[in-house]
């Protein structure tokens, strides 16, 4: 935080030397937006306000005029990317003056500090609650509808896939050795890499240069030559959910748990930094990204999770600007709403804050600051405000500290004031109306000017008053943009005219690209030691994330356009990664995976989803992926609610047009319909005997796709006539086509054995890729609490429904008349006269299976006294169950019984340990 504060003072003090010169074309809040990230640094202040002063670098963007570029290089000023009218830009900031003074040079915006969010230390697994029973939901993957595009198979991935499309993700590196970035030879699936640290020959990227940062080639990453690593590990999570393919895994954990999006996507990857990037940097690596793709002829997505609540909240900053500018046909951004939002709908309350405030002058609202521990030294501990209200309106701001010290700015001026109770800054537009959309901001700063008067705790009052003459009630907006006053349990925040609304932040903003709110999706996973772990503060599943920002922007449009799975989400977990360390309850079993939430994990989702789209439409624009996914959102009676006083419906500030549906949105392509041709047989085993886990086959299934398009069996009905059978009946993929089912080989759907008397079961098929056949089988698992004996019979009678996965067509399969004969089912093993199917008995009954019937079963005490005569049950009478209840029908207590089965030539004689109440 100390760097951060005193490049902000050092940046107004040159502001306003550059504002004095050209006021309409000065950004006032130069670098403001180191500050609101909080960049720490051990400097000095009067050092770094020096050397800023003097020889130091500024990061900016710059708004080109003719000959711009030549007016920047006369400077000494390093120029990037270059985007549209807009300059990624880096100079001396003793030249700032002169660069506002060059008509050559349009406007002047701060290159903003966009930092990697991070999950907040103040959840922990100490507060986590418990898990009774544990489900482990559906992930997001299957939520966006993806699932169904798609068919692993091996170690290999078909259908729709991402294959031929480039994904970027900028972001805080890559673990370029995880698995889930690799081919199945191991080769990496990073095509080109750059590293912003660190320093190597001028990089060529198209018509940009680039004289920081070492590139690396797939070769290269191949040989183990790149320096680029992941230390933050949200870049390495991110990547995963939008393209991992989910094949790393570790301690006997199966595989292909957690793949992303698109998993045959080939990757571009930007570093921009451990803990954040400015917006300079980002503008340089999107447009590296787009100058590589342009070379490989490819078509790209880039995802940003990552933004600032700095500016105006109408895209209209330069960085909006450009990332406009460079997206285009093939050429897709997709970025992040936020976590900003106070939707207050988790349970238990998480600490909460208001960061947007409306109103129309006059009216006052209070900088709450809480108790907190200030850093030693000065320009370390502060909060930042911005209010921005329209050109033809004039207001004066003033600002009133916890004991009485006022600062009033009219507009048009800038002050600062040295109080007991801590510095104040407040620039009530100095430098006139704004270049990139003509409106006013005044910046108000409270800091620790004097390392003796840090920002005092308590009630600061902003009053935003009319000017002298002005129109009566100028409306305006006010925003909370950061603050590094606070503790654990308490955070600076608004009070007065708050709204949970206008808090998408930038570049969230453009015009172009696909901003992404976040919902929640699951609260529970695997955690370390295979424990199940869950996330303390929940909404209800399917609802809103309580942290996801709402728009609109200022000036009234949609922001975000949907929402996308983002708590609680696993995803890849870097080997180098320090972010889990203050939260080592989120690590995922296998350690190869960890759980995350954020718009930062929604975003990837999206991205994923593009690159699909991308797959089947290479030349798909902005304008029309922004209609595809927002036309095809899917709606439920989450989507039409609201978190602020705006209203609820579809579409909404909160939710945009609703969730993610990609495959939806595939099957709006028009895409022409294949075909599908079945057969199938009954299994050529004699029996079905099967022990408890044991996977007996019942029925064969051949389904073969044509060239046209991959085909999803969507539903595999199958009629079952069988006893009180406990267990399921799988469709299982005959991948090494011997016609049994191995344990390895992937279970495409599942469902329980009906009850007595049987039924029919409805079995989810998998996909099958164009032009390919695959060999599938019906099969019965049965569970240890199955009844001994059971008679199983299995019928396909028709009906099976397919469809096209690109069309959407339901496809004319022909009808399938095949059955099993009748075969009763036994749970002993060879040679075994009797089994059980627990003990301890921690269920509601114990199933005791015979392979003769027995003369007499009985529980009986330790003691003697009978407790319960049993009666053999079930189609052959080679089972008795005992509900736990004695012969009054009243449930026994915990403790230890006695079995006895007096068998043909033999009395069985059982300890039964019964575990209840837990």
């Amino acid at each position: 935080m100390a760097r951060s504060v005193r490049l902000l003072l050092a940046a107004l003090l040159l502001a306003g030397e550059a504002a004095a010169q050209n006021p309409a074309r000065v950004d006032p809040h130069l670098n403001w937006a180191a500050f609101v990230a909080g960049r720490a640094s051990a400097a000095p202040a009067e050092p770094a306000l020096s050397a800023l002063r003097g020889g130091g670098q500024v990061s900016l963007l710059v708004r080109l005029g003719p000959d711009g570029t030549a007016a920047l290089r006369a400077l000494g000023a390093r120029v990037g990317a270059v985007a549209g009218d807009v300059a990624a830009v880096r100079m001396p900031a003793a030249a700032l003056p002169a660069a506002a003074a060059d008509p050559r040079l349009r406007y002047l915006e701060a290159a903003a500090w966009l930092p990697f969010p991070q999950p907040d230390a103040r959840v922990s697994s100490a507060f986590a609650r418990p898990v009774a029973p544990f489900e482990d939901h559906a992930e997001g993957v299957a939520e966006t509808g993806a699932a169904r595009l798609r068919q692993r198979l091996g170690n290999a991935w078909h259908a729709l896939t991402g294959a031929g499309v480039l994904v970027g993700i900028l972001d805080s590196g890559l673990d370029l050795g995880h698995a889930d970035f690799r081919h199945p030879d191991g080769s990496t699936r990073v095509l080109y890499a750059w590293d912003h640290e660190g320093g190597g020959p001028p990089i060529q990227a198209g018509p940009h240069t680039f004289d920081y940062g070492v590139e690396c080639t797939a070769a290269r990453i191949d040989a183990g030559q790149c320096p680029l690593r992941d230390r933050l590990g949200h870049g390495t999570h991110v990547a995963g959910i939008a393209v991992g393919d989910g094949s790393a895994t570790g301690r006997g954990v199966p595989r292909y748990r957690f793949p992303g999006m698109a998993p045959r996507a080939d990757l571009l990857v930007v570093r921009g930094g451990d803990t954040g990037v400015d917006a300079a940097a980002l503008l340089d690596g999107v447009a590296w990204m787009m100058a590589r793709a342009d070379e490989l002829g490819r078509p790209l997505v880039v995802n940003l999770s990552i933004g600032t609540q700095s500016g105006p909240h109408d895209g209209t900053t330069l960085l909006e600007r450009a990332l406009d500018a460079l997206a285009g046909p093939g050429r897709l951004i997709v970025t992040v709403a936020g976590n900003q939002g106070n939707n207050a709908n988790e349970d238990p309350p998480f600490v909460r804050q208001s960061l947007h405030a409306a109103g129309a002058a006059p009216a006052e609202h209070a900088v709450v600051v809480p108790s907190y521990q200030p850093a030693d030294g000065s320009f370390n501990d502060g909060a930042v405000l911005e209010l921005w209200y329209a050109g033809e309106d004039a207001v004066e701001v003033e600002v009133v500290s916890p004991g009485g010290h006022t600062l009033r700015v009219p507009m048009g001026d800038s002050a600062a004031a040295l109080t007991p109770d801590g510095g104040i800054f407040v620039d009530n537009a100095s430098g006139g109306r704004q270049e990139i959309n003509g409106d006013r901001v005044a910046l108000v700063a409270l800091f620790d000017m004097d390392p003796a008067a840090p920002p005092a705790a308590g009630r600061w009052r902003l009053r935003v008053l009319p000017a002298d003459g002005a129109s009566a009630a100028p409306p305006y907006h006010l925003w909370l943009v950061g603050s590094s006053l606070g503790s654990a349990t308490a955070l600076t925040t608004l009070e007065g005219g708050t709204t949970n609304t206008h808090l998408v932040g930038a570049p969230g903003g453009a015009a172009r690209l696909l901003t992404v709110g976040a919902y929640t999706h699951r609260h529970t996973w695997w955690s370390g030691g295979g424990a199940p772990g869950s996330y303390p503060f929940q909404e209800e599943l399917g609802d809103l994330a309580h942290f996801s920002s709402p728009g609109p922007l200022r000036g009234g449009a949609l922001k975000p356009e949907l929402a996308a799975p983002g708590k609680v989400v696993v995803s890849a977990l870097g080997a180098d990664a320090t972010l889990w360390e203050r939260l080592p309850f989120l690590l995922e079993a296998d350690g190869a995976h960890a759980a995350l939430l954020g718009t930062s994990m929604a975003a990837p989702y999206a991205a994923g989803a593009a690159a699909l789209l991308l797959q089947l439409r290479p030349e798909l624009t902005p304008e029309e992926l922004l209609a595809l996914l927002g036309g095809t959102a899917r709606g439920d009676s989450f989507t039409e609610r609201t978190y602020s006083a705006l209203p609820g419906g579809r579409p909404n500030v909160h939710w945009g047009h609703g969730k993610l549906d990609v495959r939806a949105a595939v099957r709006t392509l028009g895409h022409p319909a294949g075909a599908v041709a079945l057969e199938g047989g009954a299994a050529e085993a004699a029996s079905f005997a099967s022990l408890p886990g044991a996977r007996s086959v019942l029925l064969r299934l051949g389904a073969a796709a044509s060239a046209v398009e991959p085909v999803e069996l969507a539903e595999v009905p199958v009629r079952m006539a069988s006893g009180a059978a406990a267990g399921r009946l799988l469709l299982v993929v005959d991948e090494d086509g011997d016609g049994a089912a191995g344990p390895s080989e992937l279970v495409a759907g599942h469902a329980p054995l009906p009850a007595a008397g049987g039924g029919t079961v409805r079995l989810q098929g998998p996909v099958v890729p164009a032009g390919m056949e695959l060999a599938l089988l019906v099969v019965v698992e049965l569970a240890e609490s199955a009844p001994n004996g059971t008679r199983i019979e299995a019928a396909l009678r028709g009906g099976i429904r397919a469809e096209g996965v690109l069309s959407g067509a339901v496809l004319a399969g022909g009808d399938l008349h095949t059955a099993t004969g009748s075969a009763v089912a036994t749970l002993l093993e060879e040679g075994a006269r009797w089994s059980l199917s627990e003990n301890p008995v921690r269920g509601e009954r114990l199933v005791i299976n015979f392979a003769e019937r027995p003369r007499r079963a009985a529980l009986y005490t330790v003691g003697g006294r009978l407790v319960r005569a049993l009666e053999a049950a079930g189609e052959g009478a080679g089972s008795a169950v005992w509900d736990l209840r004695d012969g009054s029908g009243r449930p026994v207590a915990t403790g230890v019984y006695l079995l006895i089965l007096d068998l043909p030539g033999e009395r069985v004689l059982q300890k039964i340990f019964v575990v209840r109440g837990r």
